[in-house]
């Protein structure tokens, strides 16, 4: 049995900067900043650049489905999952307060009437 000391040896640790990563698996790296390069995200922040090129909507929230990378294919994301995300931003952005929480509005109402009926004891 080894000692507790050999535990971490040859993790990677806290601020190497992808050193390890880079080390072991070159080729997949450079994969990755190829990728990263081709879908215009950031490295710093992880954020998709917008291309300049790109005609800009009246409707700023609309840009949502293009912003939202699917992923490289190459065990990331699945692509369905960013559409159905990509949806379901597009469809928030068009309501205000009221219509997104119809539901809860109407328990509000009933309950107040509920409350108002039995203080006037109705």
């Amino acid at each position: 049995m080894s000692g507790s000391n050999a535990k971490g040896v040859g993790n990677v640790k806290a601020g190497d900067g992808g050193q390890k990563f880079r080390k072991e698996w070159a080729e997949l790296d450079e994969e990755n900043w190829r990728w990263m390069k081709e879908h215009r995200v950031d490295p710093k922040t992880g954020v998709v650049v917008p291309d300049p090129n790109a005609p800009v909507s009246c409707a700023p929230g609309a840009d949502a489905l293009r912003r939202r990378p699917a992923g490289s294919g190459v065990g990331g994301g699945n692509a369905t999952d960013a559409v159905v995300e990509g949806a379901q931003q597009a469809a928030e952005v068009g309501g205000n307060w009221f219509a997104n929480h119809k539901m809860l509005t109407a328990l509000a109402v009933l309950f107040a009437y509920t409350v108002i009926a039995r203080v006037l004891k109705v």
